[in-house]
C-alpha cells in the first residue's frame, strides 16, 4: 500500500486470530478507527457467514476491497492440493455485493518498464497442465457466480452479462491488477517471525490477489475514496469501457485457462465440481457463460472491468445535465426549463429532477426533465442550481442563470 500511495495514512488492524469472527471485528475496528479505505488480503467459503459477520464488510461510503482468492475459478486448482476445496462457490468477502472484489492478472513489462501486455492471472496453465507436473497449485485469480448473494444492478446491467450465466447471483470480481508470483511486486522482508508463514529475508517478488488487493484499495485512496457513494464499486462500473481501464481479454481463470470448449474439452466430468465455465455443471453442450471465467471484451468475471490506467477509473462519475430555457424571464411570467441528461452506470438513467430557483422559494421536484417557475422580484440576476438523482442514487448538479426583468 504504501509503495502505492506514500502520503496515506496506513492503520494496520490485526484480528485475534483468522476466524471469520474475528477477521470480520477487524474491519469493524477499521471502521471505528475511521479509515476511508479498507484492504483485505484473504478469503474462504461463503457458505456459513452470519448476518453479523456480512454486516462488517458493509459500510456505506467507505471503500472495502477483498481479495478474489488465488486458487482459479470455484478454487479449481484445489485438485493438486492435499486439501478439499470448498468447489462450486466463490469465496468471501470478495462474493459479497457491499465490497470491491479484486481479481488478479500477469502484468508484463517491456524493457523500458512500460506495460507490454497483460493476461488473466492462472500459473496453473491450460488443463491444469503445470501443477500437474508439480503436484502442488500455482495460483490462479479466484472467482465465479456466488451461489448466495445477489448481483447489485449495476453489475447485472453490463451489456454482456447474460455471457455470465450468472443470473441474478454476483460475480467475483469488479476489478483487477497484477498478481501473479513472477510478475508480482519486488519487497524486501527484513523480519523473520520464526514461522513457515513469514518471508524468507531479504528481496523477493511477491503476488496473489493478496498483493492486488491492497493496490487497488490505495489508489481508491488516491483518487480521493468513496466520493460519498454507498458502494464504490458503482464508481468503477461508471468507467466500463473508458480510456482509464486497460480491457484484458486474454486467459482465464478455469481448468482451460480461457482456451475455449472445443479445444480443451469438459472438466466438469471428472466428479470433481464445477472446473471451468465452458461447460456447464450438466450436459456436453458448450455454455453460454463464458465470460464468467474467461477474459473478453468488455466486463468479464475474471478481470471485473478491467485494470486501471492510472486513477481515472476510480474518479468521481454520475449522471450529468445541461439545461436550456430563456436566460432572461420577466417578473411575473411563466419561464420553462429543460433539462437533458446523460448517466455513466450500465443502463443508469435520471429519476428525479430537484430544481431550485435561488429566488428563496421551495424546490421544485420532478421525475421528467422539464419544470416551471414563476419569478416574483425583477431586476436582478438569478441561479437555477438543478441537482439530478439517477436509479443508483447518485447525484449531480448544473447551473443556469437568469435574468429577471422588471
Amino acid at each position: 500500500m504504501h509503495s502505492v500511495c506514500q502520503n496515506c495514512k496506513i492503520i494496520l488492524i490485526e484480528a485475534t486470530n483468522s476466524s471469520v469472527a474475528n477477521l470480520a471485528a477487524a474491519v469493524n475496528e477499521a471502521v471505528a478507527l475511521k479509515a476511508t479505505v479498507i484492504s483485505n488480503s484473504y478469503g474462504g467459503a461463503e457458505a456459513g457467514m452470519t448476518a453479523s459477520e456480512e454486516a462488517a464488510y458493509n459500510h456505506a461510503g467507505v471503500v472495502i476491497t477483498a481479495s478474489a482468492g488465488d486458487d482459479g475459478y470455484y478454487d479449481f486448482d484445489h485438485l493438486g492440493a492435499a486439501v478439499p476445496s470448498p468447489y462450486n462457490q466463490p469465496n468471501a468477502p470478495a462474493s459479497l455485493n457491499t465490497v470491491v472484489a479484486v481479481g488478479g492478472t500477469s502484468l508484463f513489462l517491456g524493457q523500458t518498464a512500460t506495460r507490454e501486455s497483460e493476461t488473466v492471472w492462472n500459473d496453473n496453465g491450460t488443463a491444469d497442465y503445470y501443477e500437474s507436473l508439480l503436484g502442488f497449485p500455482l495460483g490462479a485469480t479466484g472467482g465465479g457466480c456466488s451461489r448466495l448473494f445477489a448481483a447489485q444492478l449495476w453489475q447485472s446491467n453490463v451489456s454482456d452479462w447474460a455471457n455470465t450465466a450468472c443470473g441474478t447471483k454476483r460475480l467475483v470480481s469488479d476489478i483487477a491488477a497484477d498478481a501473479d508470483y513472477l510478475t508480482g511486486f519486488d519487497v524486501y522482508a527484513s523480519y523473520n517471525c520464526g514461522s513457515t508463514y513469514c518471508p524468507v529475508l531479504g528481496w523477493q517478488t511477491i503476488g496473489g490477489t493478496s498483493l492486488s488487493s491492497p493496490i487497488i484499495a490505495a489508489m481508491y485512496a488516491l483518487a480521493g475514496g468513496a466520493h460519498g457513494v454507498k458502494y464504490p464499486a458503482l464508481t468503477l462500473y461508471g468507467h466500463l469501457g473508458s480510456a482509464s481501464l486497460y480491457n484484458v481479454t486474454t486467459g482465464g481463470n478455469g481448468w482451460c485457462s480461457g482456451e475455449g470448449a472445443a479445444a480443451c474439452g469438459d472438466p466438469n466430468t471428472f466428479g470433481e465440481g464445477i472446473l471451468d465455465c465452458d461447460y456447464p455443471a450438466t450436459g456436453t453442450t458448450p455454455s453460454v457463460g463464458d465470460l464468467a471465467c474467461d477474459a473478453g471484451v468488455g466486463y468479464n468475471g475474471p478481470t471485473g472491468v478491467g485494470t486501471p490506467k492510472g486513477l481515472g477509473a476510480f474518479a468521481q462519475t454520475g449522471p450529468t445535465a445541461t439545461i436550456t430555457g430563456p436566460t432572461s424571464v420577466a417578473s411575473g411570467a411563466t419561464g420553462t426549463w429543460t433539462a437533458t441528461t446523460t448517466d455513466p452506470f450500465p443502463k443508469g438513467k435520471v429519476t428525479s429532477y430537484s430544481w431550485n430557483w435561488g429566488d428563496g422559494t421551495a424546490a421544485t421536484v420532478t421525475t421528467t426533465g422539464s419544470a416551471k417557475h414563476v419569478y416574483a422580484t425583477g431586476g436582478l440576476s438569478r441561479t437555477i442550481t438543478l441537482t439530478v438523482t439517477d436509479n443508483y442514487g447518485v447525484t449531480g448538479t448544473k447551473t443556469f442563470t437568469v435574468t429577471v426583468t422588471t
